[in-house]
């Protein structure tokens, strides 16, 4: 049993040893929590609603969740979501990458709502 305990935190150790100080791509890189910045609010209807604006220069990760079931689309100043576009069930928490100044779109799928938007690093 010790020797069991003792190959766990030696191959637990390895591993982080192997991963400490390496620059790995945000696009790449787990996280924990991000930096809140930004929140916007879109109207999820039955035609395609995008953000006003498009992420900040620093903002490379965006959290949404909305009320109703919707599909989620990002892309430049005139994307549009589909329902063929992520599907993301009401009142889901999800993450996704975003380059700087791109917007969310989103589309309802049988019921309007609201889609929270907050944008992080």
């Amino acid at each position: 049993m010790n020797f069991l305990i003792a190959l766990v935190l030696v191959l637990s150790s390895v591993s982080y040893a192997s991963t400490k100080g390496k620059d790995t791509p945000s696009s790449a890189a787990g996280f924990q929590a991000i930096y809140p910045g930004t929140v916007t609010k879109i109207t999820v209807t039955g035609t395609t609603a995008r953000m006003g604006a498009g992420v900040g220069t620093a903002v490379t990760i965006f959290r949404v969740i909305c009320t109703e079931d919707s599909y989620i689309k990002v892309g430049n100043s005139t994307v549009n979501a589909t329902t063929n576009d992520v599907y993301l069930p009401a009142d889901t928490v999800e993450y996704f990458g975003i380059q700087p100044g791109q917007y969310v779109a989103a589309i309802r799928d049988t019921v309007s709502g609201t889609c929270h938007i907050a944008e992080g690093q």
